[in-house]
């Protein structure tokens, strides 16, 4: 997009996008977080959701001048969704040792959206787009479920991290080997999980979860490998035999000498070099 490195440029565009009747309005991630719902709406999302959560974290860039409600959007759909699944976490999930991530702002930035969307259109209207919903951990589950259907949980008394681990977590309190300072303590001990089978048909009940190729009518074209072999120039050649013979250098010479010569270099450097000099010159230096 012309111009879009440019703060000013970028805000007049947000500005005319609020004030067209365009369909659809396609974002890329960098936009999609600089822009915030009003203050208001924040508040009211905070107040009555977040604030259940540990932890909220900032919403980071923020465009003062025009707000999410603004665009009038009825829909959100959000693709590459798992890089949004560090939404809430938990001491007590640190504390048992299951992998929950780092909260990250542009996760609780997409949730608020979420929940604005959720909150005028019935409970609907959010999809999230991705080839890899679940990868870490069963607390991505609760996550995922947050942005669209957090009332599903709450049908299981979950309103919280801390009870969904309590339902679907085997926590028993036992002793554990501290590796860092070598002494054993008591603690909560993750023994395993329970109540899988629901916990699946909560999520499956919200994935339209697609592998087959035929069944959904995706035409995939057969792999075929077509090497393109392109003959290096003089000048490459000069290149590489300079870096063969720095080499060469290097590894007729002892420690010491190689410390004072070489100072932070080692034989993976100039490997590094040659692969870089044999892909393109200006890889391996711009100046050249």
């Amino acid at each position: 997009m012309p111009g879009y490195s440019s703060r000013e440029k970028r805000y007049a565009l947000y500005q005319q996008l609020a004030n067209s009747s365009y369909d659809i309005i396609i974002m890329p991630e960098s936009s999609a977080g600089e822009i915030q719902l009003s203050p208001e709406q924040d508040k009211i999302i905070t107040d009555e959701v977040i604030s259940k959560h540990v932890g909220e974290k900032g919403n980071g860039k923020t465009n003062r001048t025009i707000y999410f409600e603004d665009f009038g959007c009825n829909t959100l759909f959000v693709d590459e969704a798992h890089r949004y699944k560090n939404l809430f976490s938990s001491s007590l999930s640190r504390e048992t040792g299951l992998n929950d991530g780092r909260q990250s702002a542009k996760a609780m930035s997409l949730f608020k959206k979420a929940e604005y969307i959720r909150r005028t259109n019935n409970g609907k209207n959010v999809y999230l787009l991705t080839a890899t919903p679940l990868t870490n951990s069963p607390l991505e589950y609760f996550n995922m479920l947050m942005y669209i259907a957090p009332e599903e949980l709450q049908r299981f008394g979950i309103s919280t991290i801390d009870g969904f681990i309590k339902n679907f977590a085997d926590i028993e309190t036992g002793t554990a080997y501290e590796w860092q300072n070598g002494t054993v303590t008591e603690k909560k001990i993750l023994k395993g999980f329970k109540n899988i089978q629901s916990l699946q048909s909560i999520f499956f009940k919200y994935t339209d979860y697609q592998n087959d190729p035929q069944k959904i009518k995706l035409d995939k074209p057969d792999a075929c490998n077509r090497p393109n072999v392109i003959p290096y120039n003089q000048e490459q050649a000069s290149v590489l035999q300079a870096i063969s013979a720095e080499l060469e250098r290097y590894k007729n010479i002892g420690k010491e000498e190689r410390r004072d010569l070489f100072p932070g270099q080692n034989y993976l450097t100039f490997y590094s070099q040659m692969r870089t000099a044999s892909l393109d010159l200006e890889l391996h230096n711009p100046f050249l």
